[in-house]
């Protein structure tokens, strides 16, 4: 079946998430915490920088986030047509059910197998908490 999807909303909700995402990482929020819990140091984040290509880097971030936002505006849409409604609570819940049924069970696995430190699974998954609901929100008002 298909579903007519807003692309202004796709590129809102993508671009409010990327925005989202240079906060939450900002030394304002969570930047400094995360640093240490990656043992990265301003010198080592630097010198990243400077080896990458950094445009293609947030290129191709937020091209994947544009393609999370249109998968979420799927689900918003069936969402919305199964409880024949659209509402702040229904992004929200919409989002928080994806977050937790997808990105929380695949963050984990970064305990499981690599040790992560708890703490960097919270600033990272929370991260991804704000952006699901705020997307979901978004899309659910737009779409």
């Amino acid at each position: 079946m298909f579903i007519p999807l807003n692309p202004i909303a796709l590129f809102s909700a993508a671009l409010v998430s990327f925005a989202i995402g240079f906060l939450w990482y900002s030394p304002y929020l969570f930047g400094i915490e995360w640093m240490k819990l990656m043992k990265l140091t301003p010198k080592k984040l630097q010198n990243q920088k400077k080896e990458k290509n950094m445009n293609l880097m947030f290129v191709s971030s937020f091209v994947a986030t544009l393609v999370q936002a249109l998968i979420l505006a799927h689900v918003v849409t069936y969402t919305v047509n199964f409880y024949s409604e659209r509402s702040l609570w229904i992004g929200a819940m919409t989002g928080f059910w994806v977050w937790l049924g997808f990105i929380t069970v695949t963050q984990l696995n970064g305990i499981f197998y690599r040790n992560d430190k708890p703490r960097l699974f919270l600033i990272e998954t929370g991260h991804q908490l704000v952006s699901a609901v705020i997307m979901a929100v978004i899309l659910t008002m737009m779409v």
